[in-house]
C-alpha cells in the first residue's frame, strides 16, 4: 500500500512538472511541492521500516523543508 501511494505521488509530481514547463504555468509548482514533500514523506516512512534510519532522518528533514516552503 505504502509503494502504491509513492508511485502516484512521483506519477502526479512528474504531470505537474511537464505541465509546467510545457505551458510555462508558475502557478501549479504549489501542488507540485505538496506532492513532492508527501512523496519523501512516504519514502521516509518506508525506509524508516526497513530498518534504514540514517536515510529515513534524512528523508523526513527534506520533507519537512519543502512542505515548511509551501507555509511561506
Amino acid at each position: 500500500m505504502l509503494k502504491v501511494m509513492q508511485i502516484v505521488c512521483a506519477i502526479i509530481v512528474l504531470c505537474f512538472s511537464i505541465y509546467g514547463l510545457t505551458t510555462n504555468n508558475s502557478s501549479i509548482h504549489v501542488y507540485m511541492f505538496f506532492f513532492l514533500g508527501l512523496m519523501f514523506l512516504l519514502l521516509g516512512i518506508s525506509e524508516y521500516m526497513n530498518k534504514r534510519k540514517p536515510i529515513a532522518v534524512m528523508l523526513f528533514l527534506t520533507s519537512l523543508f519543502i512542505l515548511s516552503y509551501l507555509l511561506l
